[in-house]
């Protein structure tokens, strides 16, 4: 078995040394059960690895000593933004989990028509505990960074954030000309994407509307319906096995 891994905030690490601090602390010490002089992976969060090892620690803190340093190389080429339309909220936990682990940059979740919670649903409990499932998530799948898990934000609130991308896709169920493989086959050249996908209900027409005056591309994903927590994958999937993040050799 490997070495187990944390991420630790670039603040604390310093001068060869390195502090864990809280949950993941206390689960180094009384589930991991590591101790003093054993090994363990450090990453920063921003594509820096360090191996380490465990030199003290008391009061909820573990003392780590840095050795080398390297550049992971597990982050893909491309920067997907997956904004899910808030889904029933045994789903959104299953979402943020999987679309880290392949290969998302961050998630925003949206409040649509047919959204069945609301945003004031969504508390600040509720955001810090998809926050934590996008970091176990980052962590247990090697990413070099964690995935930031916006505040939930009203559709009409998309529209600047749509245009910051250099490309927006949607999957509408009711798109009938534009395929997503053709789409993307079109815009090879870009980096920044973002994928809005509808809730249970489906995207009102309405909405469909206002995405295209957005600059979204609605895209069909074939012939059959999937649901909202299996459409933002299979989008994530399918981008990162076009450009070569899936399926290829190392």
């Amino acid at each position: 078995m490997g070495a187990h891994r944390v991420f630790i905030a670039k603040e604390n690490i310093c001068g060869g040394r390195a502090c864990i601090i809280g949950e993941d602390a206390k689960h180094i010490a009384t589930v991991l059960r590591l101790k003093t002089g054993d090994s363990i992976l450090v990453c920063d969060g921003e594509n820096g690895q360090y191996s380490a090892s465990i030199i003290g620690g008391e009061k909820g803190e573990i003392e780590l000593a840095l050795g080398e340093h390297a550049l992971l190389e597990t982050e893909p080429c491309i920067s997907v933004t997956i904004y899910q339309a808030l889904p029933k909220p045994d789903k959104m936990d299953l979402i943020i989990q999987k679309c880290v682990e392949l290969g998302a940059y961050a998630l925003v979740p949206v409040q649509t028509e047919r959204s069945v919670p609301r945003l004031e649903s969504s508390s600040g409990a509720k955001l810090e505990r998809w926050r934590k499932i996008a970091r176990e998530a980052a962590r247990q799948s090697g990413r070099g960074i964690i995935p930031h898990v916006w505040p939930p934000l009203l559709f009409a609130e998309m529209r600047e954030k749509a245009a910051s991308h250099d490309i927006f896709l949607a999957a509408y169920e009711n798109e009938e000309n534009n395929m997503l493989a053709e789409v993307i086959a079109r815009k090879r050249d870009a980096k920044d994407i973002g994928v809005f996908i509808g809730p249970e209900g489906g995207i009102a027409p309405q909405e469909a509307d206002a995405l295209r005056s957005m600059g979204a591309f609605c895209v069909s994903l074939g012939r059959r319906t999937l649901r909202t927590e299996t459409a933002g994958m299979a989008v994530l999937a399918m981008l990162m096995y076009e450009c070569g993040e899936m399926g290829c050799r190392y």
